[in-house]
């Protein structure tokens, strides 16, 4: 899917509003299902609106998001992550949540590491 971006207003290129770019669910044991959130903060002087957020497979499940941060606040993205998608896999597998806003820097990613038991 290709998606093309363009916006009049910016924030800084060095904004980043995730609080912690790669998050490691543990060990889990497939058919089980793991909560998480995603700790965000808007470190600008303006809002920031959240148009999207979408996991990289169908195993990831957006559960809350917020529609967007106020200036200098925080707020949280609820998420699960199901391994029954992983059918038979064993092992370490790397997955990622991108978080879509409508000012520069557009996208914003998690890392997320899961080892399948």
């Amino acid at each position: 899917m290709c998606i093309g971006y363009l916006s009049c207003q910016s924030t800084s290129k060095n904004t980043k509003i995730v609080v912690n770019d790669y998050i490691d669910l543990g060990s889990v044991t497939i058919g089980d299902t793991v909560n998480f959130s995603i700790p965000l903060i808007n470190p600008t002087d303006e809002y920031l609106k959240i148009v999207a957020v979408k996991g990289s497979c169908e195993c990831i499940t957006i559960n809350t998001c917020p529609p967007g941060l106020e200036p200098t606040k925080n707020g949280t993205i609820y998420a699960t992550y199901s391994s029954k998608f992983e059918r038979k896999l064993a092992g370490v597998l790397y997955k990622s949540v991108v978080i879509k806003l409508d000012k520069k820097p557009f996208l914003h990613s998690v890392s997320l590491r899961v080892d399948i038991k």
